[in-house]
């Protein structure tokens, strides 16, 4: 074995076996002999063959021969520092401690003779593949309290370095074309290595260069290829270290190849990088291996630049592969399924741009190799009237001529991106199509300006979309007649459909479950012709937006034309807030003012409304029909330009229940000549007018402080049952137009309450516009505390007007104020 003297001679301090820098000098209490083993893993007589450990040759593995072990104590200024060289995997140290003392404890052991420095200032070697850099470490406190503490300490060193190997399978096609090869780290160029402190230290960043030339290739051989680089690389922290491989060509020319984030090269771990260094742009393939013993192997890892190399890769790949982009990728590429081998296309964020990846499944729908796409950032910026889709798995392939069924399988799409730069009316790109497959999976994705996420068709199986989002789409999800589909946790946004269904294939169970849909259609299925199957759906936290009338369809022809009943049966669970086609039939529901005009001309007798702020003159054309709105105090219907002059409502049986209304504080202002008008339940703000036979029932009626909540003007016959007025002076005026005959108004379980204490009357009866005479009832009714139940204003008997007020039964004869 070669002997390599540590660089920590000139430091000039000597360290000799069981001897002390300084006197020992115990205070806390007694001492203990302690016994310290320290192992390194591995075997080291077995790593010392004939080709592999030839580390200034290339070779992955140094560590010939036997190690020098240091083991440091440290308590504030008292050190011990033993030593022992020439020894083999496991050592042993007795030093003698004192009970209850905090210490510091660092073991070092590397290969070369005696350890020469100081543990926490070890001189970086800045040779190439020194073998002195092949060590071993570690640090930890500790306090033996008493004599029962930790008389055996068993320790497992581990290797500060990491380790770096290429490997080139072009050499010998490319040997006597290539001048030397270069390989450069970024930051990795450290002054000394602390053990105390487990950390390589610098005091600036800096680059390190090894370079070899053509004879250091044809040295050493691994696995029939050449090994053209191999370092021990220094890393404090266990991550990638980015670094770059130079090729220089006879010729003059060179060719850069960056490493950054996608290779992990990890402290006590070899990292062997092995493929077509000669060749740009090729595969690279990658095995991280945590023993060093380039036997167990971590994962495997290919980085490719190309649509070619990613089709080549894919179709070589071993099980567990994992394929890299190391740059934007562009045009066409196919991923074959192959039994048994497992394999993840990583995009590290990189574009694939303007091409489709085809899915071979290999008809291989029983078959559990999995294939999983993740990290890539789909993107096309075409403008030409051609669609397509980035990831393409029709029902049939052909290779060669010969088409065969496809069946992919086990397919995973997860933080991926779907983009156009040009909006789906432009040209209509879809993010990823699979017809007949099994067990596919969409997760974290994101789709813009695309004609859809994801289009499905003939899945026997299951299908799960979650946390996904559409921005700016024609459509969203649709999973054809997928037996068991899934959408959660997830957002659509959409033009047309939201997620679509087809019920002419099987019977279906589609789950929707906490998942916001905005579309024109947010849930349809469409196709419904077999009598004999059903489709199943089951909402759960589904919140379905729409400006149209329906949330559900399900319906027997497509789903861009008229909707049809189904011939189908369907069942749905969930939906008690929303629309559903062909269910609801005259009574329905409304999420905003566009659903609310739009089921009025579907010929809604009765909608219910959700919270909202709703315009009662932009609801169209309402004469003749008979119209009820529902809803609770939420629900806000503006009333304030309702004007007697327009005749929208006339002849209208119109009701309103358990809303809040809100009126123009303007004379004359109201609802002309409906057949009917009734609110039950109501919050009513502000004033009106009526024209035509009114009820109010259990209505909270507020002037904000104003006078009049109500004047009877235009109607004959008005009743309130149960109603509270808030109101500053008169809340009801009962008068009628000169022509319009008596008026009968009936109080019944009411309660007036006013806000000005010289109130002259709760309900005003204007006398001189009766020349027929008025009748006004009081039953059990709460008077103001401040004022009267009745004022009677006007009074001129020469008129002949006559009116009479009873209050539970009692006959009050005017002119009187009650």
């Amino acid at each position: 074995m070669k002997k390599y003297l540590i660089p920590a001679l000139a430091l000039g301090l000597v360290m000799t076996s069981c001897q002390s820098d300084e006197p020992f000098a115990p205070t806390e209490g007694g001492e203990k002999q302690v016994t310290f083993t320290l192992n390194v893993p591995g075997e080291l007589g077995t790593r010392a063959g004939a080709t592999d450990n030839e580390s200034d040759k290339g070779g992955f593995s140094n560590g010939q021969g036997n190690l020098s072990y240091t083991l440091v104590l440290r308590a504030d200024k008292d050190v011990q520092t033993l030593t022992k060289d020439a020894q083999g995997q496991q050592v042993t140290f007795t030093p003698t401690v004192v009970l209850g003392r905090n210490y510091t404890v660092t073991a070092y052991a590397y290969f070369g003779d005696t350890a020469k420095g100081s543990i926490d200032a070890i001189a970086e070697s800045k040779g190439i593949n020194d073998e002195t850099k092949d060590a071993y470490t570690w640090t930890g406190n500790i306090n033996f309290a008493t004599d029962q503490d930790g008389t055996n300490q068993n320790i497992t060193l581990t290797r500060p370095y990491a380790k770096l190997r290429l490997i080139a399978t072009d050499y010998n096609e490319a040997k006597t074309d290539v001048k030397s090869v270069t390989v450069e780290y970024k930051n990795q160029m450290y002054t000394m290595f602390n053990a105390v402190e487990g950390q390589f230290n610098t005091e600036k960043s800096v680059s390190f260069t090894n370079q070899w030339n053509k004879n250091y290739y044809e040295a050493a051989t691994t696995d029939g290829s050449k090994t053209i680089f191999a370092d021990y690389v220094p890393v404090n922290e266990i991550g990638v270290a980015p670094f770059t491989v130079t090729v220089e060509y006879q010729n003059g020319e060179t060719y850069t190849r960056k490493f950054v984030e996608d290779i992990p090269v990890k402290r006590n771990a070899l990292t062997t990088l092995k493929g077509a260094f000669f060749t740009a742009g090729a595969q690279i393939t990658v095995n991280v291996d945590d023993n060093f013993d380039n036997e167990t192997l971590i994962e495997e890892r290919v980085t490719v630049t190309n649509a070619a190399e990613l089709t080549h890769a894919i179709a070589t790949a071993t099980d567990n592969s994992i394929i890299y982009f190391a740059n934007d990728i562009t045009g066409n590429a196919t991923a074959v399924q192959r039994k048994g081998i497992d394999v993840i296309i990583d995009g590290r964020g990189f574009k694939y741009i303007n091409g489709t990846i085809t899915v071979d499944g290999q008809a291989g729908s029983t078959n559990p190799e999995k294939l999983t796409f993740q990290n890539i950032n789909f993107y096309t910026d075409q403008v030409e009237d051609t669609d397509f889709t980035f990831i393409s798995a029709p029902s049939k392939i052909e290779v060669n001529g010969v088409k065969h069924n496809n069946y992919t399988h086990n397919v995973t799409i997860q933080d991926c991106t779907f983009e156009s730069a040009n909006p789906y009316t432009t040209v209509e790109h879809g993010s990823a199509s699979f017809t007949g497959t099994y067990n596919l999976v969409m997760k974290n994705c994101t789709a813009k300006n695309m004609h859809s996420l994801l289009q499905t068709q003939s899945c026997d199986n299951t299908v799960l979309v979650e946390n996904v989002t559409t921005v700016s789409c024609k459509n969203g999800v649709s999973f054809g007649t997928t037996a068991f589909p899934t959408l959660r946790n997830s957002t659509i946004n959409a033009a047309e459909y939201g997620v679509r269904g087809d019920g002419d294939g099987r019977n279906c169970n589609l789950k929707i479950e906490n998942t916001t849909v905005n579309a024109k259609k947010p849930v349809i299925v469409r196709k419904m012709t077999n009598a004999a199957l059903t489709y199943n759906v089951a909402l759960n936290g589904a919140d379905l937006q729409t400006a149209e009338l329906y949330q559900v369809v399900f319906t027997k022809g497509q789903d861009d034309v008229a909707f049809v009943d189904p011939a189908g049966a369907f069942t749905i669970s969930g939906a008690e807030d929303y629309n559903v086609y062909p269910t609801n039939v005259g009574s329905f529901k409304a999420t905003s003012q566009a659903q609310l005009v739009n089921a009025i001309k579907a010929g809604a007798t009765k909608v219910t409304l959700k919270a909202g702020n709703y315009k009662m003159t932009e609801l169209g054309d309402l004469r003749g029909k008979t119209l009820t709105l529902v809803g609770t105090k939420d629900v806000v219907i503006d009333a304030t330009d309702v004007d007697a002059r327009n005749q929208f409502v006339t002849g209208t049986t119109l009701a309103f229940e358990g809303v809040t209304i809100n009126l123009s504080r303007n004379i004359y202002m109201g609802f002309a000549n409906p057949a009917s008008l009734s609110y039950k339940d109501c919050a009513i703000n502000g004033m009106q007018c009526l024209y035509g036979p009114v009820t109010f029932e259990n209505c909270d009626l507020n002037s904000n402080g104003a006078e009049h909540c109500v004047w009877t003007y235009g109607s004959q016959q008005v009743n309130f049952t149960g109603c509270d007025f808030k109101y500053g002076d008169r809340c009801v005026n009962v008068y009628v137009d000169n022509g319009a005959g008596s008026v009968d108004v009936n109080f019944s379980n009411c309660e007036f309450s006013n806000t000005k204490a010289d109130s002259v009357g709760a309900v005003e009866i204007n006398s001189s516009a009766f020349p027929q005479g008025a009748s006004v009832d009081f039953e059990n009714c709460i008077a103001p505390a401040n004022g009267h139940m009745v004022f009677i204003s006007r009074w001129d008997p020469t008129v002949g007007a006559t009116a009479t007020v009873t209050v539970n039964g009692s006959v009050i004869t005017a002119p009187v104020q009650q």
